[in-house]
């Protein structure tokens, strides 16, 4: 009977320690720990209203405009999501970022990944998305434009 009790116990403790792990928000400064650290950002892949568009965006050794870009992401609340090999440029609306130090995805769905962990964002599901958006039609290039 006491062996059961503690097995109950445990399992009690694991789930409910899953359950904070994920419901409870992340600190930005855990999903980007070394934000300050980033040197380049390069725009990869943009899909908007699923259609897929190179954008030719290239921020480097401008510490204003990449903490400007990172603000954004930064700018939102993030839950834990439990993912395998998430991958969000499938969604009909995607930025896909490469920096020297992160690989980030993020969609109007409210998603965001990580070096490959996945987060969903907890207020403004697409305000990030659109923030993001509106800078590339500001300051990129497309690959129409470019040739």
């Amino acid at each position: 009977m006491k062996s059961k009790l503690v097995a109950l116990l445990c399992v009690l403790t694991i789930v409910f320690g899953l359950i904070i792990y994920f419901a409870f928000p992340v600190p930005t400064k855990k999903i980007f720990p070394h934000s300050e650290d980033i040197t380049v950002i390069h725009v990869e892949l943009v899909r908007h209203n699923d259609v897929l568009t190179t954008y030719f965006a290239e921020v480097a050794n401008n510490q204003k405009e990449i903490q400007g870009i990172m603000s954004i992401l930064k700018s939102e609340s993030y839950n834990r999501e439990l993912a395998y090999k998430p991958n969000l440029t499938n969604s009909p609306n995607a930025i896909q970022l490469l920096t020297n130090l992160y690989l980030i995805e993020v969609n109007d769905k409210g998603f965001l990944v990580v070096n490959g962990k996945k987060y969903k964002m907890m207020n403004r599901k697409d305000t990030v998305f659109n923030q993001l958006y509106s800078w590339l039609e500001e300051n990129g290039v497309t690959s129409k434009e470019r040739d």
